[in-house]
């Protein structure tokens, strides 16, 4: 019998359907009364008791309890996919390495070079209008005001240095950021260009005294010392983004060819003016460029690529 109350619908004793109580009634059934044995009461446990049904007899409090529960047993059967944030996931974290070995010195003599060009502001224009005139203008003879035009020792120092320094950075990574990368070897390339310098100048005053007046020596020395300085100050920008990232040595290399070739290509105009008299000093003129414009850079060039090997 209570197997049956589980699939049929219940019948009173005069064989009609007896009705059926709302699913959450807290009224008992009346039914299936037979030989003056209620039984209604098993029946119903057993009716409504079947899984997922809450008994409609039971009280408020047992049936939210229920209710929750079989929410939660809903919930547990389901897998909840979710959206990945992706804070689990990425590329580990690795501490950033140091260029060159000691960069924090290499830094602070870059910082320092460029503070002192900051701190002498006034003095650096007044020089670089002097130098922009010494590139752009050539004069036979001396006027009354060459000496208010001229640039200030300290001053002309100071530009130097800053075209050693930040040239330096440039040219110890003339073919790319070296795979043993050193401070000693930055120093060694700024010593380099430094000797290199003094040897331009050394070569321009004794080319200028034995082919020119004292007046053209010195406008030819003047147009390299203004050329080395706008450049020096033009390559600070790549010299330190070289140091700081890295990753960008190809761009700034090629910048900074770009700016030495243009500072050279207005100095060797400006020597051309100088020199150039008849047709015969042209063949004067190819052999200074031969010997010293470009001689000279090569083997610079190839000292520096020993230069980042050994050092």
């Amino acid at each position: 019998m209570a197997a049956d109350s589980l699939h049929t619908q219940p019948l009173t004793p005069f064989g009609i359907p007896a009705p059926t109580p709302a699913p959450r009634s807290l009224n008992p059934p009346a039914q299936f009364v037979d030989n003056g044995v209620c039984t209604a009461i098993f029946d119903s446990v057993l009716a409504d008791t079947v899984t997922g049904r809450i008994p409609h007899f039971a009280t408020e409090t047992y049936r939210d309890s229920v209710a929750v529960d079989l929410l939660a047993d809903t919930i547990a059967a389901h897998t909840v996919v979710g959206v990945d944030s992706g804070f689990t996931r990425g590329i580990v974290g690795e501490s950033r390495p140091d260029f060159p070995s000691g960069g924090g010195i290499l830094t602070a003599i870059l910082m320092l070079t460029l503070a002192a060009t900051a701190l002498n502001g006034q003095s650096v224009l007044r020089a670089l209008r002097a130098y922009c005139n010494e590139l752009t203008g050539y004069r036979r003879r001396n006027n009354a005001f060459d000496d208010n035009t001229r640039v200030h020792l300290p001053t002309a120092f100071l530009l130097a240095l800053a075209f050693i320094v930040f040239g330096g950075v440039v040219l110890y990574n003339i073919n790319g950021r070296p795979a043993t990368a050193s401070f000693s070897g930055t120093t060694a390339a700024m010593g380099i260009l430094g000797l290199y310098y003094l040897f331009q100048i050394a070569v321009y005053s004794l080319i200028g005294y034995s082919f020119s007046s004292p007046e053209g020596r010195r406008q030819w020395v003047q147009g390299f010392a203004a050329s080395s300085a706008i450049a020096g100050l033009a390559l600070a920008a790549p010299a330190l983004l070289i140091v700081c990232r890295p990753e960008w040595t190809t761009p700034m290399l090629w910048l900074s060819a770009a700016i030495y070739a243009a500072s050279r290509a207005v100095f060797v105009v400006k020597g051309f003016k100088i020199f150039y008299h008849k047709l015969r000093s042209l063949l004067y003129f190819i052999l200074y460029l031969c010997t010293l414009e470009i001689i000279p850079v090569l083997l610079i060039y190839r000292l520096l690529c020993f230069l980042t090997v050994v050092v």
